[in-house]
């Protein structure tokens, strides 16, 4: 490995501060998926060691004890290039080991790798420019460990979010089958709203509606919960479209089971999304600060 840059390139501010500090170890990991690669380097930018260590915590404890025996060394610096789930586990084991770990963006790994000679881009290399990058620089920001709370919060809104994706994809891939078959009723209805899919749960055709009629539609609506003075209005417009239409549009029978499937999944994942919304309220005014 190179020797530290000369100062005079105004990147690497605090040289002189970095190689007074005694006996340093600065390790780099690049993170991977099942694996990850470490690299360490002492004060100078001499490479101590390289290691490929697997994503589990016995592994991890192992990598942990090498680096508190390398060369005695009582200062101990980690750098990582992600904070994704895949360095999970990785920065719970060293922050529980009360270990110091810098975050090295990818981008800025990137820009230093033509900094230095050798081979072309390898987790090797990169761990190794993850470690000098940490040891030169003196922006780059520690990493801490949320509380509990906020922790499974981000996991919560991140969840909910998915959610979110698949209930407008589900709602568009729903009105898109409705209006091939029925268009008057694809727009008679918010389909956004519990009320308007519990409809199609059972009547998404012009010929179910008309043979149903309006005590069957109306009691079935009252069996899934719509409100009963919206009712009479709901089956009035249901008929009404039925009537205006009275030709059957080819693989109507196919779609309609589409139809009917997708509406009794989306009245599930509604009540998915608002059940994790009330489990999203509770932990935040569960949280030490929630009434700022």
């Amino acid at each position: 490995m190179p020797a530290e840059p000369s100062t005079q390139s105004g990147h690497f501010d605090g040289r002189d501060s970095v190689t007074a500090q005694p006996q340093a170890v600065w390790i780099g990991i690049d993170i991977g998926k099942t694996h990850h690669q470490a690299a360490a380097i002492d004060n100078t930018g001499r490479q101590l060691w390289s290691v490929r260590v697997h994503n589990d915590q016995h592994s991890i404890e192992r990598l942990l004890d090498k680096a508190r025996t390398t060369d005695g060394s009582p200062v101990i610096r980690w750098a990582v290039d992600l904070t994704s789930p895949e360095s999970a586990l990785l920065l719970a084991v060293l922050v529980a080991a009360d270990q110091t770990v810098t975050y090295v963006p990818g981008r800025v790994v990137n820009r230093m790798t033509g900094a230095f000679p050798g081979e072309g881009k390898t987790d090797a290399k990169d761990a190794v420019v993850i470690a000098e990058t940490a040891r030169l620089r003196r922006d780059l920001t520690t990493i801490t460990t949320p509380d509990d709370v906020v922790a499974e919060l981000g996991l919560l809104t991140a969840y909910r979010a998915d959610l979110m994706g698949e209930w407008v994809s589900r709602i568009n891939r729903l009105r898109a089958l409705l209006l091939r078959i029925f268009p008057e009723l694809e727009r008679a209805f918010d389909y956004t709203t519990r009320t308007g899919l519990a409809l199609l749960t059972r009547y998404c055709t012009p010929a179910a509606i008309r043979t149903a009629g309006t005590d069957e539609i109306g009691t079935h609506l009252r069996e899934l919960g719509v409100r009963r003075p919206t009712i009479p209005g709901m089956v009035t417009k249901a008929l009404a479209a039925a009537e205006a239409q009275t030709v059957a549009v080819q693989a109507e029978s196919t779609t309609e089971q589409l139809v009917i499937r997708l509406a009794e999944q989306l009245l599930d994942l509604d009540h998915e999304i608002k059940a994790l919304d009330k489990q999203i309220v509770e932990r935040f005014r569960s949280h030490h600060q929630a009434h700022i």
